[in-house]
């Protein structure tokens, strides 16, 4: 970091040092979270760097017009911040489309990317449902971008703050400091409770947000500010003795921030401790850089570091990201790979990318704003290229996953050649419903009479799962369908009792739905219940590492368990068939050890979580199921407005059970039937719905 100011070091190599330290914190934890539990405060030391070397940047400009003083500053962060980045995105753009399968992560990663372009990745993720440490974060090529966003973001507020104090001389300048630190300490204590309150409310908001994260770089113009006077930096020696002591401190509470920091209490009130760690570390403007800790950080290493360390933040998680998604970054060998290939990147990045770009002569010698049109024109340009890429990814990617989406997912089975034309069309709606969905599936233009029947399925993302197959449904047989559904929320699961098994929400959103169509169904109407109900293997992201999954569901607490579950059962029953509205229940299907979707191309199916070959025994998964299969039986048994149909032979026809059909999917992942699926239980599923609407 370079100060121009007289009196004050030109240099600061203990601020790279930091960078340094920062940098290998966040590589750390994002290779391996057990490595260093607290790494990723180090953007939260990132954040305090650059407010203190954007303010010393800015005022040591003296440009005597708002506009010049405003260009040449934008001019400059662009030089610095958009070569780079720039080319990051686009690189990490072609290489995702190629080698990550589409899937319904695919929609948010590709607006992370588009807005990262504009410094605006933040806002999309903080307006997603998942937070910065689920595994739906880490395995989006573009999430470290919002760092950069919150950066940029702050780039807009501050030059305009600080211009009017630049261009003073010193008697006026005092005051005009006053007022820009009056200013930002008061909006450093908004963000602070817009932190605090969010950290309550809005998870996401609270990690993501500028408004909730501007005080950790306000503090760090503040600290410029307030220690630029050398007479504002005079004292006692007691006070003079803390200064030289600070240091000492924020090192270790830096190193214990590293280690300690509680992800699920963070930012608030943790950030506070990297931050205040950062404070101390750097001091101000005019301290000494003769200090032992300032000098192990000045150490070439750590200088070496910290000067490449925005390639090294950049390049890191595409790279994490890209390994995950194919050979896997679980051992030891693919995390030296992944440093390795890194630190390969970030070294061209930085000498052919970031270097030439900052020190071009031929750049420097254009006037301001034709630097600014220039990096936006090529912004815009590498938008609209990455844009492409994503909207053509069917034909660029060599995933059979997103070269061949119909047999995957799908809003229907309609478009196989193997579907004959239905009577009717299907106009299809989504509205929330108490934390869930209801997809309403309304047949139009329809050749044959409307059915005077409705048909309401219910359940989890397992009872979503057949949308398509209810869809084709509705349009051959011009029957209308409500299909609520609640990510791992059941009606009926046969695990435990519902009160007491799921959590409010959950219990809210059922309760809901049973009065809405215990009020809304007529005599004669089906009620559709679709869910889990068997322990998972795998979910899209992770194997569990259940050793014996039988002992897991059958132990001897469990069985009591499920005993209880079955009499519970009746309960949540009674309110349709008392009504004379029959019910359907759907049998478990198979089960399997491996997400297909990340397991069916060449370059993943070597990656740790393709365990099982995608496949299963059919007498161990019979053994599984058949307490489940027996509760459904007894209840049909006991009410004649029961029924029950199992997809599970059609599904599994052979004494093996496996995840693919001459070639194409049955599963999307390790339990959720694909598009393909649908396909192939339509038959079945459609006869048994006709049979019992006779």
């Amino acid at each position: 970091m370079y100060i121009t100011t007289p009196n004050i070091p030109a240099y600061r190599p203990d601020i790279d040092g930091l960078r340094g330290i920062a940098v290998l914190s966040v590589m750390l934890y994002h290779l391996q979270s057990s490595l260093l539990p607290g790494g990723f405060a180090g953007v939260d030391v990132f954040f305090v760097i650059s407010g203190f070397v954007v303010t010393a940047s800015l005022v040591n400009h003296q440009e005597s017009s708002l506009a010049s003083f405003i260009t040449g500053f934008y001019a400059r962060r662009m030089a610095r911040i958009l070569p780079a980045l720039l080319t990051t995105l686009l690189l990490s753009a072609i290489f995702a489309t190629l080698f990550i399968p589409k899937a319904w992560l695919s929609q948010l990663s590709d607006e992370t990317a588009l807005r990262a372009f504009f410094g605006l990745s933040n806002w999309t993720l903080q307006h997603n449902t998942d937070f910065y440490f689920s595994p739906r974060a880490e395995f989006n090529p573009y999430t470290h971008t919002w760092s950069l966003g919150v950066e940029e973001q702050f780039y807009v507020i501050v030059p305009i703050l600080l211009f009017f104090w630049a261009r003073h001389n010193s008697s006026e300048r005092n005051a005009f400091k006053n007022i820009a630190l009056g200013i930002l300490g008061s909006l450093c204590l908004a963000s602070l409770a817009t932190l605090i309150w969010a950290s309550k409310h809005d998870p996401a908001m609270a990690f993501y947000f500028i408004g909730a994260r501007f005080w950790e770089l306000g503090l760090g113009a503040i600290l410029f500010l307030q220690t630029q006077n050398t007479s504002k930096l005079s004292g006692s020696s007691v006070f003079q003795k803390l200064r030289e002591l600070a240091p000492y401190i924020g090192i270790i509470a830096l190193g214990f921030a590293f280690i300690k920091t509680d992800p699920k209490a963070f930012p608030w009130p943790w950030a506070l401790l990297s931050v205040i760690a950062t404070i101390l570390i750097i001091g101000g403007a005019r301290v000494s850089t003769t200090n032992f800790v300032r000098r192990v950080l000045s150490n070439a290493a750590f200088v070496w570091i910290g000067k490449r360390s925005y390639s090294l933040y950049l390049w890191h998680w595409p790279v994490y990201v890209l390994l995950h998604w194919s050979i896997g970054l679980e051992s030891i060998f693919t995390e030296l790979l992944a440093l390795s290939i890194t630190l390969v990147l970030a070294m061209l990045s930085y000498n052919l990318i970031e270097q030439p770009c900052r020190q071009s002569t031929w750049l420097k010698s254009r006037s301001k704003p034709l630097q600014i049109i220039l990096f936006a024109l090529i912004t815009v340009s590498c938008f609209h290229a990455t844009k492409y890429m994503f909207r053509h990814a069917k034909q660029i990617s060599i995933s059979k996953v997103t070269r061949h989406p119909i047999d995957w997912y799908g809003p229907s089975i309609g478009a196989y050649p193997e579907m004959i034309a239905s009577p009717c069309e299907v106009q299809t709606t989504l509205q929330p419903f108490f934390g869930g969905n209801i997809v309403s599936l309304v047949p139009i233009n329809c050749e044959i009479s409307v059915s005077k029947n409705s048909i309401y399925v219910l359940g989890d993302s397992h009872a979503a799962m057949f949308t398509a197959a209810f869809t084709q449904l509705s349009a051959d047989q011009a029957i209308a369908i409500d299909l609520y559904s609640f990510a791992g929320c059941s009606y009926i699961n046969f695990k435990a009792p519902m009160q007491g098994q799921f959590n409010k929400e959950c219990m809210s959103f059922n309760e809901a739905m049973r009065s809405n169509i215990a009020k809304n169904a007529k005599p004669g109407d089906l009620v559709v219940l679709s869910s889990l109900r068997m322990n998972r293997y795998t979910d899209q992201w992770a194997n569990f590492g259940i050793p014996d999954m039988y002992q897991a569901m059958y132990n001897e607490q469990t069985l009591k368990l499920r005993q209880e579950a079955l009499e519970d059962a009746y309960q949540w029953i009674t309110p349709f068939t008392q009504n004379h509205i029959k019910t359907l229940f759907i049998g478990p299907a198979p089960i399997f050890k491996a997400p297909t979707f990340r397991c069916a191309d060449w370059f993943n199916r070597s990656n740790p979580i393709c365990v099982g070959n995608n496949e299963q025994s059919r007498e161990e998964l019979e053994q599984l199921r058949t307490p489940i299969i027996k509760a459904m039986q007894q209840i049909k048994a006991n009410n004649s407005l029961v029924y029950l149909w199992d997809p599970f032979p059609i599904l599994c026809p052979d004494s093996t059970c496996s995840t693919m059909d001459q070639g194409h999917p049955l599963f999307f992942d390790g339990d959720h039937i694909s598009n393909y699926g649908n396909l192939i239980i339509y038959p079945s599923l459609s006869k048994a719905i006709l049979q019992i609407q006779k």
